[in-house]
């Protein structure tokens, strides 16, 4: 018995450290001037969120930012800003890598030489 249980405790710790990491919720954000906010990293993960569905991250420096349905993104006003150096850009949907969603904003994060990288970035749409 204690040979079985000898294997099994560095076995069960190996599974454990190389199991995929939960992705937390987004912290909740409270900000009565805009519609819809969002931190993102630069894995895509949603870090602090109001009215935001998804992000989801299509290729390197490239994403899709959903907001709720209850928010029309064609009158609205979207502003973006880099985590460092750098350029975000933004297009209001429908746009084809997002599926052409109307809801869906895709976000394009470029470094100060124009290339696409991967970086975090906060949106919010007024």
């Amino acid at each position: 018995m204690r040979r079985i249980v000898a294997a099994l405790v560095p076995a069960v710790a190996l599974t454990a450290a190389l199991a995929p990491a939960a992705h937390a919720a987004p912290k909740p954000v409270t900000s009565p001037y805009t519609q819809a906010s969002a931190m993102v990293n630069e894995n895509g993960d949603l870090l602090e969120a109001k009215n935001i569905v998804s992000v989801t991250k299509f290729s390197t420096g490239a994403f899709c930012v959903k907001v709720s349905d209850d928010i029309d993104v064609a009158k609205s006003t979207v502003l973006t800003t880099p985590y460092w150096a750098g350029t975000v850009v933004a297009r209001k949907g429908p746009y084809a890598t997002c599926n052409n969603d109307p809801q869906s904003i895709a976000v394009f994060v470029l470094d100060t030489s124009g290339q696409y990288i991967n970086r975090g970035f906060t949106l919010a749409v007024l």
